[in-house]
Protein backbone atom coordinates (compact mmCIF):
# COMPACT_ATOMS: atom_id res chain seq x y z
CA UNK A 1 0.00 0.00 0.00
CA UNK A 2 2.83 2.48 1.09
CA UNK A 3 4.50 1.72 -2.64
CA UNK A 4 1.28 2.65 -4.32
CA UNK A 5 0.45 5.62 -2.70
CA UNK A 6 4.12 6.51 -3.45
CA UNK A 7 4.26 5.56 -7.33
CA UNK A 8 0.91 7.45 -7.44
CA UNK A 9 1.98 10.78 -6.25
CA UNK A 10 5.47 10.69 -6.90
CA UNK A 11 7.91 12.64 -5.17
CA UNK A 12 5.30 15.90 -5.16
CA UNK A 13 2.46 14.38 -4.19
CA UNK A 14 2.25 15.89 -0.65
CA UNK A 15 2.89 19.12 -1.40
CA UNK A 16 -0.25 19.17 -4.14
CA UNK A 17 -2.08 17.63 -1.41
CA UNK A 18 -1.35 20.77 0.30
CA UNK A 19 -2.32 23.18 -2.17
CA UNK A 20 -5.55 22.14 -2.61
CA UNK A 21 -5.88 22.06 0.71
CA UNK A 22 -5.10 25.66 1.42
CA UNK A 23 -6.86 26.96 -1.93
CA UNK A 24 -10.41 25.62 -0.44
CA UNK A 25 -9.93 26.92 3.14
CA UNK A 26 -9.19 30.23 1.26
CA UNK A 27 -12.82 29.85 -1.22
CA UNK A 28 -14.50 29.04 2.48
CA UNK A 29 -13.13 32.07 4.10
CA UNK A 30 -14.05 34.89 1.78
CA UNK A 31 -17.54 35.51 3.15
CA UNK A 32 -18.71 32.02 2.69
CA UNK A 33 -18.91 32.25 -0.94
CA UNK A 34 -17.18 30.83 -3.81
CA UNK A 35 -15.92 32.96 -6.90
CA UNK A 36 -15.30 31.11 -9.86
CA UNK A 37 -13.99 33.59 -12.73
CA UNK A 38 -12.88 32.69 -16.05
CA UNK A 39 -10.57 34.61 -17.48
CA UNK A 40 -8.54 35.00 -20.90
CA UNK A 41 -5.75 33.40 -19.58
CA UNK A 42 -8.48 30.51 -17.91
CA UNK A 43 -10.51 28.53 -20.26
CA UNK A 44 -10.56 31.66 -23.00
CA UNK A 45 -13.34 33.56 -21.85
CA UNK A 46 -13.73 37.19 -20.95
CA UNK A 47 -13.52 38.27 -17.75
CA UNK A 48 -16.34 40.10 -17.27
CA UNK A 49 -18.19 37.20 -17.82
CA UNK A 50 -18.00 36.44 -13.82
CA UNK A 51 -20.08 33.44 -12.64
CA UNK A 52 -20.79 33.65 -9.14
CA UNK A 53 -22.23 30.87 -6.88
CA UNK A 54 -22.94 30.72 -3.10
CA UNK A 55 -21.67 27.98 -0.68
CA UNK A 56 -24.85 26.32 0.33
CA UNK A 57 -24.03 25.58 4.24
CA UNK A 58 -23.25 29.70 4.43
CA UNK A 59 -26.58 30.57 2.88
CA UNK A 60 -24.79 33.75 1.55
CA UNK A 61 -26.05 35.73 -1.37
CA UNK A 62 -23.07 37.72 -3.61
CA UNK A 63 -25.75 40.12 -4.50
CA UNK A 64 -29.22 41.64 -3.07
CA UNK A 65 -31.37 44.84 -4.88
CA UNK A 66 -31.62 47.79 -2.14
CA UNK A 67 -35.64 48.87 -3.20
CA UNK A 68 -37.62 45.95 -3.61
CA UNK A 69 -40.21 48.51 -5.14
CA UNK A 70 -40.54 51.28 -7.24
CA UNK A 71 -42.76 53.46 -9.79
CA UNK A 72 -42.05 54.97 -12.99
CA UNK A 73 -44.23 57.04 -15.71
CA UNK A 74 -44.69 55.88 -19.46
CA UNK A 75 -40.90 56.81 -20.90
CA UNK A 76 -39.09 57.62 -18.05
CA UNK A 77 -35.92 55.33 -16.26
CA UNK A 78 -35.04 54.46 -13.33
CA UNK A 79 -31.64 52.63 -12.18
CA UNK A 80 -32.49 49.73 -9.93
CA UNK A 81 -29.28 49.84 -7.51
CA UNK A 82 -27.72 46.68 -6.07
CA UNK A 83 -25.93 45.72 -2.89
CA UNK A 84 -22.89 43.61 -3.19
CA UNK A 85 -19.96 42.29 -1.52
CA UNK A 86 -18.12 42.15 -4.78
CA UNK A 87 -17.10 45.28 -7.16
CA UNK A 88 -17.24 42.96 -10.33
CA UNK A 89 -21.14 41.51 -9.24
CA UNK A 90 -22.52 43.99 -11.65
CA UNK A 91 -20.97 42.52 -14.47
CA UNK A 92 -21.94 38.99 -14.20
CA UNK A 93 -25.62 39.99 -12.89
CA UNK A 94 -28.31 39.69 -15.85
CA UNK A 95 -30.96 41.68 -16.26
CA UNK A 96 -34.81 40.59 -16.74
CA UNK A 97 -38.11 41.56 -16.73
CA UNK A 98 -41.22 39.49 -16.60
CA UNK A 99 -43.56 41.34 -19.31
CA UNK A 100 -41.03 43.46 -21.68
CA UNK A 101 -44.32 45.00 -22.93
CA UNK A 102 -45.17 47.05 -19.33
CA UNK A 103 -41.64 47.85 -18.68
CA UNK A 104 -38.06 46.87 -20.09
CA UNK A 105 -34.82 46.25 -18.37
CA UNK A 106 -31.67 46.79 -19.89
CA UNK A 107 -28.53 44.75 -18.74
CA UNK A 108 -27.14 48.17 -16.22
CA UNK A 109 -30.39 47.73 -14.40
CA UNK A 110 -32.51 50.50 -15.68
CA UNK A 111 -35.86 50.33 -15.80
CA UNK A 112 -37.82 51.92 -18.91
CA UNK A 113 -41.41 52.34 -18.09
CA UNK A 114 -43.72 51.42 -21.37
CA UNK A 115 -46.86 51.30 -20.66
CA UNK A 116 -49.30 50.77 -17.63
CA UNK A 117 -49.13 47.99 -15.52
CA UNK A 118 -47.07 45.88 -13.09
CA UNK A 119 -43.87 43.83 -13.59
CA UNK A 120 -41.41 41.84 -11.43
CA UNK A 121 -38.29 42.53 -12.37
CA UNK A 122 -35.56 40.06 -11.68
CA UNK A 123 -31.56 39.81 -11.21
CA UNK A 124 -29.89 36.94 -11.93
CA UNK A 125 -26.09 35.94 -11.73
CA UNK A 126 -25.18 32.36 -11.24
CA UNK A 127 -27.68 30.32 -9.03
CA UNK A 128 -28.68 33.63 -6.94
CA UNK A 129 -31.53 35.65 -7.87
CA UNK A 130 -33.05 38.98 -6.47
CA UNK A 131 -36.24 40.78 -7.48
CA UNK A 132 -37.90 43.91 -7.55
CA UNK A 133 -41.60 44.90 -7.97
CA UNK A 134 -41.79 48.08 -10.65
CA UNK A 135 -45.38 49.70 -11.46
CA UNK A 136 -45.61 51.73 -14.33
CA UNK A 137 -47.94 54.59 -13.80
CA UNK A 138 -48.84 56.25 -17.13
CA UNK A 139 -49.58 55.28 -21.09
CA UNK A 140 -47.66 56.67 -23.23
CA UNK A 141 -48.98 59.60 -25.53
CA UNK A 142 -50.77 59.08 -27.96
CA UNK A 143 -51.31 60.61 -31.34
CA UNK A 144 -53.07 63.87 -30.40
CA UNK A 145 -55.60 65.70 -31.70
CA UNK A 146 -54.36 69.11 -31.45
CA UNK A 147 -51.33 69.65 -33.07
CA UNK A 148 -48.90 72.51 -33.25
CA UNK A 149 -45.80 73.72 -32.81
CA UNK A 150 -45.34 75.83 -29.60
CA UNK A 151 -42.75 78.80 -29.53
CA UNK A 152 -40.12 78.44 -26.97
CA UNK A 153 -39.32 79.77 -23.80
CA UNK A 154 -36.65 82.09 -24.78
CA UNK A 155 -38.48 84.15 -27.20
CA UNK A 156 -41.27 84.23 -24.94
CA UNK A 157 -42.33 87.85 -24.62
CA UNK A 158 -43.87 88.55 -21.66
CA UNK A 159 -43.84 86.53 -18.64
CA UNK A 160 -46.48 84.56 -19.51
CA UNK A 161 -46.29 81.06 -19.80
CA UNK A 162 -45.99 79.46 -23.54
CA UNK A 163 -48.70 76.99 -24.76
CA UNK A 164 -49.46 75.26 -27.43
CA UNK A 165 -52.13 76.03 -29.57
CA UNK A 166 -55.26 74.05 -30.60
CA UNK A 167 -55.98 73.04 -33.98
CA UNK A 168 -53.64 71.03 -36.75
CA UNK A 169 -51.48 74.11 -37.78
CA UNK A 170 -47.76 74.56 -37.33
CA UNK A 171 -48.60 78.27 -35.90
CA UNK A 172 -45.99 79.37 -32.85
CA UNK A 173 -48.11 80.55 -30.11
CA UNK A 174 -47.32 82.11 -26.39
CA UNK A 175 -49.05 84.17 -23.84
CA UNK A 176 -51.74 82.12 -23.34
CA UNK A 177 -52.13 83.45 -19.37
CA UNK A 178 -52.68 86.90 -20.95
CA UNK A 179 -55.17 85.77 -23.49
CA UNK A 180 -57.25 83.97 -21.00
CA UNK A 181 -57.16 87.08 -18.41
CA UNK A 182 -58.44 89.24 -21.64
CA UNK A 183 -61.03 86.54 -22.63
CA UNK A 184 -62.82 87.25 -19.35
CA UNK A 185 -62.22 90.90 -18.68
CA UNK A 186 -65.22 92.19 -20.06
CA UNK A 187 -64.29 94.74 -21.69
CA UNK A 188 -65.67 94.43 -24.61
CA UNK A 189 -63.18 95.27 -26.84
CA UNK A 190 -61.69 93.26 -29.64
CA UNK A 191 -59.65 90.24 -28.38
CA UNK A 192 -57.04 91.22 -31.04
CA UNK A 193 -54.68 93.04 -33.60
CA UNK A 194 -53.40 91.33 -36.45
CA UNK A 195 -50.04 92.10 -37.97
CA UNK A 196 -49.22 90.95 -42.32
CA UNK A 197 -45.44 90.94 -42.66
CA UNK A 198 -45.73 90.67 -46.35
CA UNK A 199 -42.38 90.35 -47.06
CA UNK A 200 -41.61 87.76 -44.65
CA UNK A 201 -44.94 86.08 -45.45
CA UNK A 202 -46.01 85.86 -42.01
CA UNK A 203 -49.02 86.51 -39.53
CA UNK A 204 -48.67 87.96 -36.00
CA UNK A 205 -51.67 88.08 -33.84
CA UNK A 206 -51.82 90.21 -31.01
CA UNK A 207 -53.88 90.77 -28.00
CA UNK A 208 -53.82 93.62 -25.55
CA UNK A 209 -51.77 94.74 -22.66
CA UNK A 210 -52.69 96.30 -19.31
CA UNK A 211 -53.02 99.75 -21.00
CA UNK A 212 -55.23 98.28 -23.46
CA UNK A 213 -52.31 98.80 -26.29
CA UNK A 214 -51.93 95.21 -28.77
CA UNK A 215 -48.31 94.69 -28.03
CA UNK A 216 -48.81 91.44 -26.94
CA UNK A 217 -47.89 88.40 -29.98
CA UNK A 218 -50.24 85.31 -29.22
CA UNK A 219 -49.91 83.73 -32.61
CA UNK A 220 -47.93 83.46 -35.71
CA UNK A 221 -48.46 82.02 -38.66
CA UNK A 222 -46.87 81.31 -41.97
CA UNK A 223 -48.62 82.51 -45.40
CA UNK A 224 -48.35 83.77 -49.03
CA UNK A 225 -48.85 87.00 -49.52
CA UNK A 226 -48.95 88.66 -53.14
CA UNK A 227 -45.74 89.80 -54.91
CA UNK A 228 -44.22 93.33 -54.51
CA UNK A 229 -47.44 96.00 -54.28
CA UNK A 230 -50.35 93.23 -54.64
CA UNK A 231 -51.11 92.80 -51.18
CA UNK A 232 -51.24 96.89 -50.67
CA UNK A 233 -49.44 98.28 -47.06
CA UNK A 234 -51.73 100.31 -44.92
CA UNK A 235 -54.07 99.41 -42.27
CA UNK A 236 -57.66 98.08 -42.53
CA UNK A 237 -60.20 96.10 -40.49
CA UNK A 238 -62.71 93.08 -41.23
CA UNK A 239 -65.80 93.33 -42.76
CA UNK A 240 -67.10 90.21 -44.62
CA UNK A 241 -66.71 86.00 -43.83
CA UNK A 242 -67.77 83.76 -46.22
CA UNK A 243 -67.64 79.61 -45.39
CA UNK A 244 -66.19 78.74 -48.82
CA UNK A 245 -65.94 81.52 -51.29
CA UNK A 246 -65.26 81.88 -55.66
CA UNK A 247 -61.16 83.11 -56.01
CA UNK A 248 -59.60 84.69 -58.50
CA UNK A 249 -58.24 82.13 -61.05
CA UNK A 250 -61.53 79.89 -61.42
CA UNK A 251 -60.45 78.59 -58.04
CA UNK A 252 -62.29 78.34 -54.84
CA UNK A 253 -61.10 79.12 -50.84
CA UNK A 254 -62.21 78.01 -47.39
CA UNK A 255 -62.47 80.38 -44.19
CA UNK A 256 -62.25 83.62 -46.32
CA UNK A 257 -62.56 86.98 -44.03
CA UNK A 258 -62.14 90.25 -46.01
CA UNK A 259 -59.93 92.79 -44.69
CA UNK A 260 -59.44 95.19 -47.72
CA UNK A 261 -62.21 95.37 -50.93
CA UNK A 262 -61.26 92.14 -52.10
CA UNK A 263 -57.80 91.48 -50.48
CA UNK A 264 -59.17 88.59 -47.77
CA UNK A 265 -57.73 85.90 -45.63
CA UNK A 266 -57.95 82.20 -47.13
CA UNK A 267 -56.81 79.24 -47.15
CA UNK A 268 -54.85 77.74 -50.05
CA UNK A 269 -57.05 77.37 -53.11
CA UNK A 270 -58.91 74.33 -54.49
CA UNK A 271 -60.27 73.20 -57.79
CA UNK A 272 -64.16 72.55 -56.42
CA UNK A 273 -66.38 74.29 -54.05
CA UNK A 274 -67.00 72.25 -50.86
CA UNK A 275 -64.66 69.89 -51.93
CA UNK A 276 -61.36 69.81 -49.57
CA UNK A 277 -59.54 66.37 -51.47
CA UNK A 278 -59.08 69.19 -54.52
CA UNK A 279 -56.55 71.61 -52.69
CA UNK A 280 -54.26 72.64 -55.38
CA UNK A 281 -50.98 71.14 -54.13
CA UNK A 282 -47.95 73.34 -55.48
CA UNK A 283 -49.75 76.54 -53.62
CA UNK A 284 -49.93 74.73 -50.62
CA UNK A 285 -46.17 73.85 -50.65
CA UNK A 286 -45.89 77.49 -51.91
CA UNK A 287 -46.72 79.05 -48.24
CA UNK A 288 -44.00 81.16 -47.20
CA UNK A 289 -43.45 82.05 -50.64
CA UNK A 290 -45.04 85.38 -52.49
CA UNK A 291 -47.76 83.94 -55.04
CA UNK A 292 -51.05 85.14 -54.17
CA UNK A 293 -52.60 87.45 -56.24
CA UNK A 294 -52.63 89.60 -53.80
CA UNK A 295 -54.99 87.95 -50.84
CA UNK A 296 -53.34 86.07 -47.98
CA UNK A 297 -53.53 82.38 -48.31
CA UNK A 298 -53.02 80.21 -45.45
CA UNK A 299 -53.23 76.56 -44.21
CA UNK A 300 -56.67 75.87 -43.48
CA UNK A 301 -56.21 75.30 -39.56
CA UNK A 302 -55.20 78.88 -40.10
CA UNK A 303 -57.55 80.45 -42.07
CA UNK A 304 -60.29 78.70 -39.83
CA UNK A 305 -59.10 80.48 -36.90
CA UNK A 306 -58.71 83.51 -37.97
CA UNK A 307 -62.42 82.91 -39.54
CA UNK A 308 -63.63 81.64 -36.29
CA UNK A 309 -62.25 84.17 -33.11
CA UNK A 310 -61.54 87.24 -34.86
CA UNK A 311 -64.62 89.29 -35.20
CA UNK A 312 -65.75 92.33 -37.08
CA UNK A 313 -63.91 95.35 -36.88
CA UNK A 314 -60.47 93.76 -36.19
CA UNK A 315 -57.80 95.88 -37.44
CA UNK A 316 -55.33 94.41 -39.87
CA UNK A 317 -51.62 96.05 -40.79
CA UNK A 318 -49.82 94.90 -43.36
CA UNK A 319 -46.24 96.13 -43.62
CA UNK A 320 -43.44 95.30 -44.78
CA UNK A 321 -40.23 93.74 -43.09
CA UNK A 322 -36.39 92.16 -42.86
CA UNK A 323 -37.67 91.46 -39.66
CA UNK A 324 -39.00 88.32 -38.39
CA UNK A 325 -42.49 89.28 -36.12
CA UNK A 326 -41.56 88.34 -31.93
CA UNK A 327 -42.57 84.81 -32.10
CA UNK A 328 -40.70 84.42 -35.51
CA UNK A 329 -41.65 82.39 -39.31
CA UNK A 330 -43.07 78.95 -38.90
CA UNK A 331 -42.52 76.31 -41.24
CA UNK A 332 -45.27 74.38 -43.48
CA UNK A 333 -45.17 71.00 -43.58
CA UNK A 334 -44.88 70.22 -47.26
CA UNK A 335 -47.34 67.66 -49.26
CA UNK A 336 -45.38 65.01 -50.83
CA UNK A 337 -46.44 65.51 -54.54
CA UNK A 338 -45.98 61.79 -55.21
CA UNK A 339 -48.81 61.10 -53.36
CA UNK A 340 -52.72 61.00 -54.48
CA UNK A 341 -54.03 62.55 -51.55
CA UNK A 342 -54.87 65.89 -52.50
CA UNK A 343 -55.25 67.15 -48.65
CA UNK A 344 -54.36 70.35 -46.79
CA UNK A 345 -52.64 68.43 -43.97
CA UNK A 346 -53.66 71.10 -41.01
CA UNK A 347 -57.46 70.26 -42.02
CA UNK A 348 -59.65 68.95 -38.86
CA UNK A 349 -62.40 67.06 -41.38
CA UNK A 350 -62.08 63.38 -39.99
CA UNK A 351 -62.40 62.27 -43.91
CA UNK A 352 -59.16 64.37 -44.45
CA UNK A 353 -56.59 60.73 -45.03
CA UNK A 354 -54.01 62.42 -42.57
CA UNK A 355 -56.47 63.25 -39.48
CA UNK A 356 -55.05 60.19 -37.71
CA UNK A 357 -51.48 60.37 -39.17
CA UNK A 358 -48.58 60.70 -37.90
CA UNK A 359 -44.71 60.46 -38.61
CA UNK A 360 -43.17 57.07 -39.64
CA UNK A 361 -40.23 55.24 -39.03
CA UNK A 362 -38.24 52.70 -41.35
CA UNK A 363 -34.81 50.63 -40.44
CA UNK A 364 -35.59 50.42 -36.29
CA UNK A 365 -36.47 46.81 -35.83
CA UNK A 366 -35.29 44.69 -33.29
CA UNK A 367 -32.50 43.06 -34.18
CA UNK A 368 -29.45 40.69 -32.80
CA UNK A 369 -25.78 41.89 -32.69
CA UNK A 370 -22.29 39.56 -31.56
CA UNK A 371 -20.74 40.34 -28.68
CA UNK A 372 -18.22 42.97 -29.43
CA UNK A 373 -19.60 44.24 -32.67
CA UNK A 374 -19.70 47.47 -32.87
CA UNK A 375 -23.43 49.08 -33.15
CA UNK A 376 -24.79 52.01 -34.78
CA UNK A 377 -27.95 53.02 -33.54
CA UNK A 378 -28.51 55.22 -36.42
CA UNK A 379 -27.76 52.93 -39.04
CA UNK A 380 -30.46 52.57 -41.94
CA UNK A 381 -32.76 54.57 -39.09
CA UNK A 382 -34.88 56.84 -41.59
CA UNK A 383 -38.45 58.35 -40.60
CA UNK A 384 -41.24 60.45 -42.88
CA UNK A 385 -43.53 63.04 -41.74
CA UNK A 386 -46.87 62.87 -41.49
CA UNK A 387 -47.43 63.40 -45.72
CA UNK A 388 -44.82 60.68 -46.02
CA UNK A 389 -42.19 63.29 -46.58
CA UNK A 390 -38.47 62.67 -45.70
CA UNK A 391 -37.49 63.93 -42.19
CA UNK A 392 -34.10 65.12 -41.35
CA UNK A 393 -32.03 62.73 -39.67
CA UNK A 394 -30.97 65.34 -37.09
CA UNK A 395 -34.62 65.64 -36.11
CA UNK A 396 -34.94 62.12 -35.31
CA UNK A 397 -33.32 61.83 -31.04
CA UNK A 398 -32.50 58.45 -30.05
CA UNK A 399 -31.94 57.81 -26.10
CA UNK A 400 -30.86 54.70 -24.68
CA UNK A 401 -27.40 52.75 -25.32
CA UNK A 402 -25.69 49.36 -25.95
CA UNK A 403 -23.08 47.52 -24.59
CA UNK A 404 -21.85 45.06 -27.15
CA UNK A 405 -19.16 43.61 -24.34
CA UNK A 406 -22.07 42.29 -22.26
CA UNK A 407 -24.97 40.22 -23.50
CA UNK A 408 -28.52 40.59 -22.76
CA UNK A 409 -31.04 43.05 -23.99
CA UNK A 410 -30.82 46.77 -24.73
CA UNK A 411 -33.77 49.13 -25.26
CA UNK A 412 -33.72 52.13 -28.30
CA UNK A 413 -36.33 54.76 -27.65
CA UNK A 414 -36.49 56.94 -30.94
CA UNK A 415 -38.85 59.70 -30.73
CA UNK A 416 -39.35 62.51 -33.65
CA UNK A 417 -41.53 65.17 -34.41
CA UNK A 418 -42.98 66.81 -37.92
CA UNK A 419 -43.46 70.85 -38.93
CA UNK A 420 -47.20 70.11 -37.57
CA UNK A 421 -45.58 69.19 -34.22
CA UNK A 422 -47.22 65.43 -34.38
CA UNK A 423 -44.74 63.16 -32.62
CA UNK A 424 -44.03 59.49 -33.11
CA UNK A 425 -42.01 57.27 -30.45
CA UNK A 426 -40.59 54.11 -31.24
CA UNK A 427 -39.12 51.27 -29.40
CA UNK A 428 -36.37 49.30 -30.20
CA UNK A 429 -35.00 45.94 -28.38
CA UNK A 430 -31.47 44.70 -29.60
CA UNK A 431 -30.24 41.72 -28.16
CA UNK A 432 -26.26 41.43 -27.80
CA UNK A 433 -25.46 37.24 -27.93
Amino acid sequence: MKKYVKNSFGRYGGVIVLVVFFVLLISLSVGGALYVFYGDSWFGRNQADVVQTANQDYGTCVFSIETKSIKVKSNERKTIKIKSNDENASKAIKWTSSDKNIAFVDQDGTVIGLKKGKVKITATAGYYSSTCDVQVTSNPTEVSKDYSTAVTDDVQVTSNSTEVSKGYSTAFTANEVTLKKNKNDGSGRNLYSIDVNRKKNCVTVYTYDKDGKYTVPIRAMICSCGDGDNTPKGTFSIFVKNRWHPLFGDVYGQYVTGFNNDILFHSVPYEKMNQPETVEVQDYNGLGTSISMGCVRLAVADAKWIYENCDFGTTVRVYESDKDGPLGTPKSMKINENKTVYWDPTDNDKDNPYYSKAPTFTGADNVTVELGEYFDSMKNISAKDTSGSSIDKSNIKVDGKVNTDKAGDYLIIYTVSDDMGRSTTQYRVVTVK
